[in-house]
């Protein structure tokens, strides 16, 4: 044998092998990728579904903050306590 034929059956042997281990890498790596994006949708519609409630609580919770703190309420509520030290340092 000749070197010319040597390199010839060398790439007649690897070419074919290189293009199927090119091909089944590129399949896998795009279903390994798919496979990670469902998991993280899946991930995220639990989170979501745990989180929405929490949050509507948090929301109530500052509404609820917010309305205690209005200003006039505090005048309100500040005169009502100085009555009753006022009353109650009479007594």
């Amino acid at each position: 044998m000749n070197e010319v034929s040597v390199w010839f059956y060398l790439l007649m042997v690897c070419l074919p092998s290189l293009i199927i281990f090119a091909a089944c890498y590129l399949l896998i790596r795009q279903f390994l990728k798919n496979k990670e994006q469902l998991e993280l949708l899946a991930i995220q519609k639990h989170t979501s579904a745990n989180v929405l409630p929490l949050k509507l609580q948090a929301y109530e919770r500052l509404i609820l903050l917010f309305e205690r703190i209005h200003i006039p309420n505090l005048v309100v509520r500040i005169r009502t306590k100085k009555c009753h030290l006022v009353i109650c340092s009479q007594h």
